[in-house]
């Protein structure tokens, strides 16, 4: 069973977010999940209802959170190392301090991939329509966290845009629907969330669709994302 919780909340980084739910002792059920369709609409997810206590920590962590992206590591100055730290570049030559047993974990657990299109994609149809496909082969078995962002827009402010992430056309990883107001019918508006997922190895596709709830009217789609990585 799968329980959302829903939120009026910005700015709101998912990142960040994920690693403030996950770090509360006090929440024990498995969050599945965040999504967050922009300007304010946040959808959080786990694997069974919170004990009223534990709905409170959340709310406390939703109404605290910042929104501001988890900043890079900073730049250590030279000097003598710490104890079981090394240097290493940050990417733009710069040398900075790192735990070394962190290094070998990363050599060891390599396993990112990504996809994108930045074309915008429309459809009047109400039934599912692929914008994405992240295609996985040789995929090693293993815990992985999937990533998606997206902009969309919607012609109607009466019926809705539908969005879903699927894994092997059997899998529903995050379905959503959601109506513009009539203020902005057609102003793009963002949508992205996470989700875990333990998969086997062998080759795996992941989709994002999107269609309209109402025959005739237009949703569209542009700079799609789709991120795959092993935790």
């Amino acid at each position: 069973m799968t329980t959302k919780y829903s939120y009026v909340k910005t700015p709101v980084d998912i990142g960040r977010l994920n690693e403030e739910i996950l770090a509360e002792t006090g929440i024990t059920k498995t969050l599945l999940y965040c999504n967050f369709n922009g300007p304010n609409k946040l959808d959080i997810f786990f694997d069974s209802d919170l004990s009223g206590a534990e709905q409170t920590l959340l709310d406390d962590i939703v109404t605290n959170h910042s929104g501001e992206p988890i900043p890079e590591p900073a730049i250590l100055p030279t000097g003598d190392l710490p104890a079981n730290m090394i240097t290493a570049s940050d990417g733009g030559g710069t040398a900075v301090w790192v735990d070394a047993s962190n290094i070998i974990y990363n050599i060891l657990n390599i396993n990112e991939y990504e996809t994108s299109s930045e074309d915008i994609h429309s459809t009047t149809s109400t039934n599912w329509q692929q914008k994405l496909r992240l295609v996985l082969t040789d995929l090693a078995v293993g815990k992985y966290k999937i990533d998606w962002y997206y902009e969309w827009a919607y012609s109607h402010g009466n019926s809705k845009f539908k969005a879903r992430i699927e894994l092997d056309d059997t899998d529903t990883c995050m379905e959503t629907a959601v109506r513009p107001s009539e203020s902005s019918v057609s102003d793009y508006r963002d949508g992205s969330g996470f989700a875990y997922v333990n998969l086997t190895g062998g080759s795996h596709h992941i989709d994002l669709d999107y269609c309209s709830s109402k025959r005739g009217k237009t949703s569209y789609i542009r700079r799609a994302r789709i991120a795959l990585r092993r935790v």
